[in-house]
């Protein structure tokens, strides 16, 4: 399975759990992603990442 099929898949587990189409998960991925975007990007990308994982849980 190629890169592109394996994302697409893993956002429609994620997006089911969380009870959203997968454009509202990419909607709100991309969200978090562009708040992040500040003066001290490691701090702002674990900050986004922290907050993805509030919203979907650990990767299992």
């Amino acid at each position: 399975m190629s890169g592109g099929c394996v994302l697409r898949h893993r956002a429609e587990e994620i997006a089911s759990q969380v009870q959203l189409n997968r454009s509202q998960l990419y909607a709100r991925a991309l969200e978090t992603f562009l708040d992040g975007q500040g003066e001290d990007p490691v701090t702002d990308h674990h900050a986004a990442a922290a907050r993805i994982v509030d919203l979907v849980g650990p990767r299992r």
